[in-house]
C-alpha cells in the first residue's frame, strides 16, 4: 500500500470525512463514521472494523507509531496529513492527529454482549464516566 500525502483542508477526501462529524444523516447515508484517536483507531483495527482510510500527521506517527502500525495493516488507504488539515477532521480540543474512516458493520450480529454507543459527546469527561460505569457494571 502506498501512503499518500494530503496538504490541504480543501482536499475532497478531507471535506467528505469532516462532513461525517457534522451530520448524523450523512453517517447513516454513507454507513460510515470518523473515529478519532490513536487508541480508538488501533481498537477498531483489532476488532476487525472495516477501516476505509487512515489519516494521521507526521507528529502523530512519531508519538503513536505502535497504534498506527496496527491500523495500517488493515486499512484500504492511508494518508499522511499536515497538522492544519487535522484540525478540519478533529472534534477535540487537543487532537492526537489520528483518524480512521470506518464503515458500519453490515452484520448486526457482530455486536456481541453489552454495547454502549455514544454520539455527539460534548465533554470528554462525560464519556469517561459512561465508560467507567459500563466497565464497573460488566465486572459485577
Amino acid at each position: 500500500m502506498t501512503i499518500k500525502a494530503i496538504t490541504s483542508k480543501k482536499n475532497p477526501l478531507i471535506k467528505d470525512a469532516a462532513l461525517l462529524n457534522k451530520s448524523a444523516n450523512e453517517r447513516l447515508l454513507r454507513k460510515s463514521y470518523l473515529a478519532e484517536g490513536a487508541r480508538l483507531t488501533e481498537d477498531a483495527a483489532k476488532s476487525n472494523v472495516q477501516i476505509k482510510a487512515l489519516f494521521y500527521t507526521e507528529n502523530a506517527y512519531k508519538k503513536y507509531k505502535s497504534y498506527i502500525d496496527v491500523a495500517l495493516k488493515s486499512v484500504e488507504e492511508a494518508y499522511v496529513i499536515d497538522e492544519h488539515v487535522s484540525e478540519a477532521l478533529s472534534t477535540t480540543k487537543n487532537s492526537q492527529g489520528v483518524f480512521a474512516l470506518c464503515s458500519f458493520s453490515e452484520n448486526k450480529n457482530e455486536i456481541l454482549g453489552k454495547t454502549v454507543i455514544l454520539e455527539n459527546i460534548q465533554d470528554p469527561s462525560n464519556m469517561g464516566t459512561v465508560l467507567r460505569t459500563a466497565d464497573f457494571s460488566l465486572n459485577l
